[in-house]
């Protein structure tokens, strides 16, 4: 009988919120605002998310044929602490303040340091966000490194996380500079390749292989990997520009703001006449985008031919992905539920 998401979810919840506490209480020791910065990641981190790469992780670890679940929860959890880390520091990058529909770490310190000094407030509040990822980078590793594993095991899984960061932190930085880009189609995937589908798929996967001593196909992973990081970019594009704030639960037009020349902006510019291209030139880095200027883009991108191309992609890719996965040596019993979670991969408009 397999396990279900809700158990893995609950078992899950319950080790996260014992070792966020135990940092809260170890952080008094040292001073009570260490400690509160603590309670504020804690409140943080129990505010909202997925969990869906320490649910891969395990999910995975199952389906290859892992039995002792107790023993990977803390190795599950550094993927969802890394997770917390890499979120914190690219919303400090993006300058945006909320996250899971609330205020954001950042916010909530910028908040708290105008009671006592708002000259500083911005500062102070982003210092403590960026300290808070820093922190979070170090639990991702504190969490293999107290697992009861064996020490052989641990190194491996450690050298993973290691080169997991360097990799994300290479596709956020090209990320970051596409302000100085062309429309490079592209380029966009492999942002979307180093950003996204390593971190979020190939290493969770990675990972339970290590823990159960199973050997991959490696290209067959990292395709694996980079389909279904593509599928999850490419819906998060979309919700970006066509959802709201309220259904995803943070700001929506961020990447033109930020002049970010996604996959699907740089589809739809290189597909559009003079006129189209104008608009997008126009709009992207606009600070404050107007609910006029804003229906003018997603009417341009609804039309253009580029939009429909962009939707029968993440249909070809779910596809190719679900038969990726029949190759995958996976316990039948968890291939519904990989499926699944393929399937759940969905726009929010």
């Amino acid at each position: 009988m397999s396990i279900s998401k809700a158990e893995i979810l609950s078992q899950l919840s319950q080790t996260l919120n014992d070792y966020l506490k135990f940092q809260v209480s170890s952080a008094e020791k040292i001073d009570t605002s260490y400690s509160l910065l603590w309670q504020d990641i804690y409140n943080y981190i129990l505010s909202g998310g997925k969990r869906s790469r320490a649910y891969l992780l395990i999910l995975s670890y199952l389906a290859f044929g892992g039995q002792q679940l107790q023993d990977i929860l803390d190795v599950a959890l550094s993927q969802e602490i890394l997770h917390n880390a890499l979120l914190i520091h690219d919303d400090m990058i993006d300058q945006d303040f909320v996250r899971h529909s609330r205020p954001n770490l950042a916010a909530n310190r910028i908040e708290q340091y105008k009671l006592r000094s708002s000259n500083m407030a911005y500062h102070l509040g982003n210092s403590a966000a960026l300290l808070s990822g820093d922190l979070l980078l170090s639990a991702s590793y504190d969490l293999i490194l107290k697992s009861s594993l064996k020490s052989q095991i641990k190194i491996q899984l450690l050298k993973i996380l290691q080169k997991d960061i360097f990799l994300v932190a290479g596709g956020e930085l090209m990320d970051m500079e596409t302000f100085f880009n062309d429309y490079d189609q592209k380029h966009a995937l492999k942002i979307i390749n180093f950003k996204t589908s390593m971190y979020s798929f190939y290493f969770p996967i990675k990972m339970a292989s290590v823990l159960t001593k199973t050997k991959l196909n490696e290209s067959l992973l990292k395709k694996l990997s980079f389909n279904l990081g593509q599928i999850y970019q490419l819906i998060d594009d979309l919700n970006n520009l066509f959802s709201t704030e309220i259904i995803l639960g943070k700001p929506v037009f961020s990447d033109i703001r930020d002049n970010k020349k996604t996959y699907i902006i740089s589809r739809v510019y290189n597909a559009g006449n003079e006129a189209n291209k104008k608009l997008i030139n126009d709009l992207m880095g606009q600070n404050k985008i107007s609910e006029t200027d804003q229906k003018k883009l997603q009417n341009l991108i609804m039309t253009s031919s580029a939009y429909q191309e962009i939707l029968d992609l993440i249909d070809s890719l779910k596809m190719t992905s679900l038969k990726l996965l029949q190759e995958l040596p996976i316990n039948d019993r968890y291939r519904e539920q990989f499926s699944s979670l393929i399937n759940d991969l969905r726009v929010s408009f």
